[in-house]
């Protein structure tokens, strides 16, 4: 599971952070999800979400996917915006 997924608010463009899963190499991508849909598929430890109407509020949260194709289970879930 993803853990110490922060999220941040800079000049209304939500912003995820979270820690990398190790070992890298049994990673194929992380998935991003808002409000329950997927809406980002990434190698990075990061995103912007930047489909949004500024000063709307979203829960986001991030698995990570192996290399097998096994999605994990979600990790913490952050609230953006309001």
């Amino acid at each position: 599971r993803v853990t110490g997924l922060k999220g941040h608010d800079p000049n209304k463009m939500y912003t995820l952070t979270w820690n990398p899963i190790r070992p890298k190499e049994e990673m194929r991508e992380y998935r991003v999800y808002r409000d329950g849909t997927k809406i980002a598929a990434t190698a990075n430890t990061n995103y912007k979400d930047q489909e949004i109407n500024p000063g709307d509020t979203h829960v986001y949260w991030v698995t990570w996917v192996n290399l097998l194709g096994q999605e994990s289970v979600p990790g913490n879930k952050v609230m953006i915006g309001g």
